[in-house]
């Protein structure tokens, strides 16, 4: 059975391995004239190649800890922008990816305070901060400012939705440069801050597929 409030994303396979649709707006309707053991799932957005009514595919649905669970089942329609299908009861629990899948970015956050050795200070104006790379555990991040192994400082990053507190872990060069930045894993996400970092991960993994698209990959 599907844990319908913890899934992110939703991909649609066909026969040969193709994706037909990814994307992580689905709906889980009522329908009234399939069996009661059959679950109805609509998912929309840009289908990647053409399908039709019948085709034997394999759905895949993505949770926020990295599990992934797939079904066998058929089309029941399919548009350019819309696939539904019906899922049964059998299903195959993949072998889990890593858990926190990493991903590269380049937004800005703030950091409002810190602390070391038991005392807290505040940044005023607030630190601002360059996350290089994120996953649902933390961050990897430049900041001008000299952060040790187990300073915790409050962080805000995604326009406010996202202030938990966080611990610097180890320090790390950038790249092949000789700034250094600061690997760091977040002490504890709210539900709502776990469900915007993994939508902001997966529409960061949807672009990067669209620009490796576009160069032939």
């Amino acid at each position: 059975m599907l844990n319908k409030e913890k899934i992110v994303k939703a991909e649609i396979f066909d026969a040969n391995g193709n994706v037909v649709i990814s994307t992580d707006i689905f709906e889980f309707p009522k329908d009234f004239f399939s069996f009661s053991a059959k679950e109805f799932v609509v998912l929309k957005g840009d289908c990647k190649i053409p399908a039709n009514k019948g085709d034997k595919v394999e759905a895949i649905f993505y949770y926020r800890n990295g599990n992934r669970v797939k079904y066998e089942t058929t089309i029941d329609l399919a548009t350019d922008f819309q696939v539904n299908i019906h899922l049964g009861k059998d299903y195959t629990l993949l072998e889990e990816r890593r858990r926190f899948f990493k991903t590269g970015t380049n937004i800005t956050g703030s950091v409002l305070s810190y602390t070391r050795d038991e005392e807290t200070l505040p940044f005023t104006p607030e630190l601002k901060v360059n996350i290089i790379n994120i996953n649902i555990g933390g961050i990897f991040m430049s900041a001008d400012f000299d952060f040790k192994p187990g300073d915790k400082f409050l962080l805000s990053f995604l326009d406010g939705k996202v202030k938990p507190m966080a611990q610097v872990l180890r320090l790390q060069p950038v790249g092949d440069t000789e700034k250094i930045g600061f690997g760091c894993k977040f002490e504890a996400l709210t539900p709502s801050e776990e469900e915007t970092v993994s939508r902001f991960i997966f529409d960061c993994q949807l672009q990067e597929r669209e620009r490796l698209k576009k160069l032939g990959y």
